[in-house]
Order: C-alpha cells, then sequence, then structure tokens
C-alpha cells in the first residue's frame, strides 16, 4: 500500500510539471509511425464490429495531441476525448478544428473524468500509450469496462516486460533489468528523471482482462523490429534515424504484420477485449 501510495504521489507530481512542457504537433518519425500502425488496426478493428459508423460512439482516453481521436472522427466514428495536459488538448482541438470534425473534448485527469462519466455509454474504448505510466491503471481498465456497453470492444497498449529487460540492458542497468523480470511496476530511470511504470506479459493481460469483465479476442505486438531514441529495440533499428522513404521501403509492412510468435516483444503489446454480457 505504501509503493502505491509513493507512485501515485510521484505520477501527480511529474503530471504537474508536464503542464508546462509544450508538444510537438507531429511527434517524432518513430511516434507518427507507430500511430499510424496503431490507427489502421483500430479502425479495422471497429469497422468489423460496427458496420454504422456514425451510430458507433468512442472514447479515446489519453487522448494526447488528438491524432487518434480526430483520425476516427475524420472516419465517421462519433468521439470523446479525455487529456490531463493542456498543451496537448489544446492541440488536439485545433487539430480537430482544421479537420472538419466534431469531437467532445474533456480536460482532466483520467481516473476521476471517466467516474464520472455514465454506465454503458460507449460502443468502443480506446487507450494508446498511456496505462503503462498510470499507477492506478487497474481501476482504470476497471472504469472503461464499466462505461463500455454489453460486447463494447476496449483496445489498449501494454509495456512488456521485454520492452524495459531490452531498455535497461542497452543503458547497463542490469540490477533494474532483473528487478523488471521479477515484478510487474516500479521506479524505472529510462530518461532524465526516475518515472513510475507498469509491464506485463501476454499471460498477465488476459489475466487482467478477465478480471474486469474483458474477454480477450486479439493480441499482438506493435514494433517487433524497431525502437525509438533510447528504448531497447533501438539498437536494432532506430526508426527516428530514418527517412520516409526508408520507413516505407520495407519496414512499415514487417511492423504493420501480426507476429504471434513475437507477442511479448514488441515495444507495445496492443490487447482488443469484448465486454462479456453478464458485466
Amino acid at each position: 500500500m505504501f509503493e502505491k501510495l509513493k507512485y501515485l504521489g510521484i505520477q501527480k507530481v511529474l503530471n504537474q510539471l508536464n503542464q508546462f512542457k509544450n508538444v510537438s504537433a507531429d511527434g517524432t518519425v518513430g511516434e507518427a509511425m507507430y500511430t499510424k500502425i496503431c490507427l489502421e488496426k483500430i479502425l479495422s478493428i471497429l469497422a468489423d464490429q460496427h458496420e454504422d459508423r456514425s451510430a458507433c460512439t468512442v472514447l479515446d482516453g489519453g487522448c494526447g495531441s488528438g491524432t487518434m481521436t480526430v483520425g476516427l472522427a475524420e472516419a465517421g466514428y462519433s468521439m470523446t476525448g479525455i487529456e490531463i495536459h493542456k498543451p496537448s488538448l489544446s492541440m488536439a482541438e485545433v487539430r480537430a478544428k482544421e479537420s472538419g470534425v466534431s469531437v467532445e473534448w474533456i480536460s482532466g485527469d483520467l481516473l476521476p473524468s471517466l467516474r464520472a462519466l455514465p454506465s454503458q455509454k460507449f460502443n468502443a474504448v480506446i487507450c494508446m500509450g498511456v496505462l503503462y505510466t498510470c499507477a492506478e491503471y487497474k481501476e482504470i481498465i476497471g472504469e472503461y469496462s464499466r462505461v463500455l456497453k454489453s460486447s463494447g470492444v476496449f483496445v489498449g497498449t501494454f509495456r512488456s516486460k521485454h520492452y524495459f529487460v531490452t531498455t535497461l540492458l542497452r543503458q547497463k542497468q542490469f540490477e533494474k533489468a532483473l528487478y523488471v523480470a521479477q515484478h510487474s511496476e516500479g521506479l524505472l530511470k529510462l530518461a532524465s528523471v526516475p518515472s513510475y511504470y507498469n509491464w506485463q506479459t501476454p499471460k498477465e493481460i488476459q489475466q487482467l482482462f478477465n478480471e474486469y469483465g474483458l474477454d480477450v479476442f486479439r493480441l499482438q505486438p506493435i514494433g517487433v523490429f524497431s525502437g525509438s531514441g533510447y528504448d531497447g529495440l533501438a539498437s536494432v533499428i532506430d526508426v527516428d534515424q530514418l527517412t520516409s522513404e526508408e520507413i516505407h521501403s520495407g519496414l512499415y509492412e514487417l511492423e504493420s504484420m501480426e507476429w504471434d510468435d513475437s507477442l511479448g516483444a514488441g515495444r507495445f503489446m496492443m490487447a482488443v477485449g469484448r465486454k462479456s454480457s453478464s458485466s
């Protein structure tokens, strides 16, 4: 319990400090590639679930600068986005306006914002690149399940143990790499300051989803052969050092494929669960 309170305190301080950080419109080359891959997969998943896009309500939890939210709105989905970082939310609002789409934006911390929403409000919920930095990630997934309609779909990305172990080994943090292999959350110094992270194996994600009434029907890695900046997979290929032409000469296609034999080896694991009718 003490560890959890410590993690929550650190997360709160970092959230406050992050309010003073600006964001770029498109992020790095690597971020843009992985975002595009995720968006294409989400569009495919939602198309399989709902024929009438305009009647499909989707929540983007931790929507950032709105790339994913606006992309889905442009495809015809009825979107709601939650974001705590005010500069990112401002950029999301501009992005939506420039794209000519309507999005309901909610400014605030993710968990309290979710708790303020009515149950069974959305047909689908997405949460990209967020949960692994949230000390209350289990409670957040529980709220995602609550706001989903029966048979609604949740799509989330999670960091794997493999990702953090390779990243720490690249930095010669051998004791921390061993800690990650033996635990599921903690403080890691990957960049400038120690931050809270959590990580899972494919089996642990399935157990987590089942705990909150979500049946996993798709699980796949995102970014099996490449990384960005300091992360471990960047030692194979650092996408941020490539040109757009180099990315699309074969790497993009490789990273877009489904690698069932490498579930826990990607930068992220994308998990898709359906809310059971009894939940």
